[in-house]
């Protein structure tokens, strides 16, 4: 009986032993302590995007908003990409006026108006004029292309679906591919017209931080 009983423990003591680890479903505090501190929704961030995030929050990209949430998958708007993207280039906007260059709400209208004087946005670009909507994929894209000076680059982009946007706008997709800081959904799918969430824009940040 002992023996039987013995072989059962081993038994159980391989079994164990061979069982994948499970993947994080959920962001620990214990893992990412500097959300918790920061966010009252940290438990939301999706856990393959909490390290990105945290390089973002660290690095004072992404902030909360008054009521200490990050709302991580709330769409992101034009404005608010404007605004992150000139943190990154660590651009202060120090401009002088107070009148918005399009449809943009008034705590951005000096984020906004910088990024038109330095050239990095076209004041009747989509981003500008529809700065208060969701910001699609390729319209992001096309944009952080432009403010990181990438030039179009020429070739076959390995998407199936971007074929409708043209020669400058799929030269700005491969530019930023070849670069690693902007990639498919999956599926040689790019998924223009998916809106970017505040966790993914996190994720952007941070390869465009280690690319610098």
């Amino acid at each position: 009986m002992k023996k039987v009983v013995a072989l059962f423990l081993i038994s159980a003591l391989l079994l164990t032993a061979s069982l994948p680890a499970f993947a994080e479903t959920t962001v620990t505090q214990q893992t990412y302590g500097v959300l918790y501190e920061k966010f009252t929704d940290a438990e939301d961030i999706d856990p393959s995007a909490a390290a990105d995030v945290a390089k973002a929050v660290e690095a004072g990209i992404l902030k909360g908003n008054a009521s200490g949430s990050l709302e991580p998958k709330k769409s992101t708007t034009g404005a608010e990409f404007i605004t992150v993207m000139l943190r990154v280039l660590n651009i202060s906007s120090d401009s002088a006026a107070t009148t918005a260059v399009g449809n943009v709400p008034d705590w951005a209208v000096k984020d906004a108006n910088k990024a038109v004087e330095l050239g990095l946005v076209e004041k009747d670009s989509k981003v500008v004029t529809e700065s208060t909507k969701p910001l699609t994929r390729v319209d992001a894209a096309v944009m952080i292309a432009k403010m990181l000076g990438l030039d179009p680059v020429k070739g076959n982009v390995p998407f199936k679906d971007t074929k409708g946007y043209g020669d400058d706008v799929n030269g700005y997709l491969l530019a930023l591919y070849q670069k690693g800081l902007f990639v498919g959904v999956g599926n040689g799918i790019f998924g223009g017209d998916y809106v970017l969430t505040r966790e993914q824009i996190a994720i952007v940040v941070a390869r465009i931080l280690a690319n610098q």
